[in-house]
C-alpha cells in the first residue's frame, strides 16, 4: 500500500486512540508484571505507523510511543523515545524506498526491529545479557506472532476507510 498525499486524520486518531489503549493495558499498573516476558505491543506499533503511514508520521507516533514508555520505565530516559522515533522513521522510508508493503515484509521488519531494540536495550545496560540470551528470544516470538492480527486489522480498516472516503465523492 503506498501512502497518500492527504492524511486522513480521522483514522490516525483512531489508531493514537487504539495505541493508547494498548499501552493502558499492557503497560500500566504491573498488568503483565508476572509472567516476565510479554509482546512489545508498542513497537509492533511504531513499526506499522512507519509502514502505513510514511516516515514522517511513523517518527511523531514513534516519538509519542516512546516518550509514554519513558514515563512508565525506571531507567530508560529518553532511551524509548529517541529509538522508537528513529524506528517509526526508518521503517516508513524502508517501505517508501527498499521494500514493498505486505504482509511478508511486515513480518521481517518486526523481527528485524525487535532483535535490533533489545540488543540496543542491552548495550545500554537497561536489560542484562541474561535476560537478552533467555527472555528476548521468547519476547521476540511473542511480538511477531501479535503482530499478524495488528497487521490485518490495520490492512483491513484502512482499505475500509478507502472505500468510505471514495463513496462520498
Amino acid at each position: 500500500m503506498k501512502k497518500n498525499k492527504e492524511l486522513d486524520y480521522p483514522l490516525l486518531t483512531f489508531f493514537g486512540i487504539l495505541f493508547f489503549i494498548i499501552y493502558i493495558v499492557f503497560y500500566t499498573d504491573g498488568a503483565t508484571e508476572n509472567y516476565g516476558a510479554v509482546p512489545q505491543m508498542l513497537l509492533i506499533a511504531t513499526v506499522f505507523s512507519g509502514m502505513f503511514w510514511g516516515d514522517k508520521i511513523g517518527a511523531i507516533f514513534g516519538f509519542l510511543i516512546g516518550a509514554a514508555l519513558d514515563a512508565v520505565a525506571i531507567n530508560t530516559t529518553c532511551f524509548n523515545s529517541i529509538t522508537c522515533m528513529l524506528i517509526g522513521y526508518f521503517c516508513g522510508v524502508a517501505i517508501e524506498r527498499i521494500i514493498n508493503n505486505n504482509f511478508k515484509a511486515s513480518l521481517i521488519v518486526i523481527t528485524l526491529v525487535c532483535i535490533i531494540y533489545n540488543v540496543l536495550k542491552c548495550v545500554f545496560g537497561i536489560i542484562s545479557m541474561a535476560f537478552l540470551l533467555n527472555k528476548v528470544p521468547y519476547i521476540i516470538f511473542l511480538t511477531v506472532m501479535y503482530s499478524i492480527p495488528v497487521y490485518w486489522a490495520m490492512h483491513f480498516i484502512i482499505i475500509l476507510r478507502k472505500k468510505q472516503l471514495l463513496k462520498r465523492k
